[in-house]
């Protein structure tokens, strides 16, 4: 992320997993080395086909903005039985900081 800029992270989509996502009961979201500053003990175990997608939402909770430099992620807690990649694409606002 740019300098001088914050970003408020709406929604992330999970989605075209390469193998099924079936055990993947705890992923987290966010940033730093725990990526867990976002959204916590998501359960993907449902992703089962390479064309499934799921939305996580930020609904109804207080979270922090992000900062220049901060690196957005995942971190799989309890991840799949199988080895998978996944695409995650991230929703939100960014604002210019004065």
């Amino acid at each position: 992320m740019p300098e001088g800029v914050k970003d408020i992270v709406t929604h992330v989509i999970v989605r075209n997993p390469t193998a099924s996502l079936a055990g993947g009961t705890d992923f987290d979201f966010g940033d730093g080395a725990n990526a867990d500053t976002w959204k916590n003990t998501v359960d993907l175990s449902a992703m089962t086909a390479t064309t499934d997608y799921y939305v996580v939402e930020g609904n109804n909770a207080q979270y922090t903005e992000f900062d220049a430099g901060d690196v957005f992620g995942v971190k799989p807690v309890t991840g799949a039985t199988a080895d998978a990649e996944a695409t995650i694409d991230v929703y939100g606002r960014r604002r210019k900081v004065e």
